[in-house]
């Protein structure tokens, strides 16, 4: 008796064995190489993750060209308008007052002493000055001082009083929607020009001189 459930034991523990390993045998592959084996356990259908390439987007990538077809062409316009200005600086200069063009205009503004702010005055007569400019002229500006107090701070004075001057042409150009096509250049003269000791004093000195070209 002993002996039979003993076989049926062994028996019940064969099929226990034969079910596991047939559920596992479908999960389980065995690769053998040259150098042993190893276990790959195949995953469920579920747990496959598709990784498939995706097509690039179109529709990105052509807006991404056409925006850089774009910046390509405000810097060729940039760059074109930068050397038309740098053409027509190296043209404006030169030797002489008149830089090799018929000068149009001379006028002078003043400025009171010590002082390199524009007066209404001064910015009226610049109003009206600029009124007859055309297109593609040259306005030199030459700041001038007295000779009253120390000749480095006079010729910084008359800098600044160029300066003056040409923020506020600047401005009207800005105003008028003109920039770009007037070209400006300012210099200072200190007191070189305000003949000495004798018109230390010289309120006339105390000017921006203006002059256009054609």
């Amino acid at each position: 008796m002993r002996s039979a459930l003993t076989a049926i034991g062994f028996i019940l523990v064969a099929i226990v064995f034969y079910i596991l390993w047939t559920n596992l045998s479908a999960r389980i592959i065995a690769i053998e190489s040259d150098t042993g084996s190893y276990i790959y356990s195949e995953p469920d259908s579920a747990d496959v993750i598709d990784r498939s390439v995706q097509g690039p987007d179109m529709g990105a990538l052509n807006a991404r060209l056409a925006n850089l077809e774009a910046l390509q062409k405000q810097n060729a316009d940039a760059i074109k308008s930068l050397s038309e200005r740098l053409d027509r600086f190296e043209a404006a200069i030169c030797r002489g007052d008149d830089c090799g063009r018929r000068m149009l205009i001379r006028e002078t503004v003043l400025f009171a002493l010590n002082d390199s702010t524009l007066s209404e005055q001064a910015k009226d007569r610049i109003n009206r000055l600029m009124e007859g400019v055309k297109e593609g002229a040259l306005i030199s500006l030459r700041g001038q001082a007295d000779a009253v107090g120390d000749e480095t701070y006079n010729y910084l004075l008359s800098l600044r009083r160029a300066a003056a001057v040409k923020h506020y042409l600047d401005t009207l150009l800005a105003e008028s929607g003109q920039t770009g096509d007037l070209l400006i250049t300012i210099d200072g003269t200190g007191e070189a020009l305000s003949g000495g000791s004798d018109e230390s004093e010289n309120p006339a000195r105390r000017m921006v001189e203006i002059l256009i070209f054609e």
